[in-house]
């Protein structure tokens, strides 16, 4: 039920064109999401985490590309 409303959600906004940054929260131990998540709706999903400082002796940024629809995107790691 909730995949069919975010699902119509989705539809209505394509026909407005918008561009909408939404963010979802990970649970550090498990890695996945708090709630229901709306990957499914989304054309492009950017993941973004940071080691633990305290692990690593280092401030540590990652970024990743998981999801991009309708483009050419580099799909190497750096």
């Amino acid at each position: 039920m909730a995949r069919r409303i975010t699902y119509r959600l989705k539809l209505r906004l394509a026909r407005l064109r918008p561009t909408v940054i939404g963010t979802l929260q990970y649970a550090v131990t498990t890695g996945s999401s708090f709630g229901f998540g709306a990957e499914h709706i989304a054309d492009g999903i950017i993941m973004l985490w940071m080691d633990d400082v305290q692990r690593a002796s280092e401030i540590r940024r990652h970024g990743i590309i998981k999801k991009m629809r309708l483009t050419n995107h580099y799909r190497k790691s750096l």
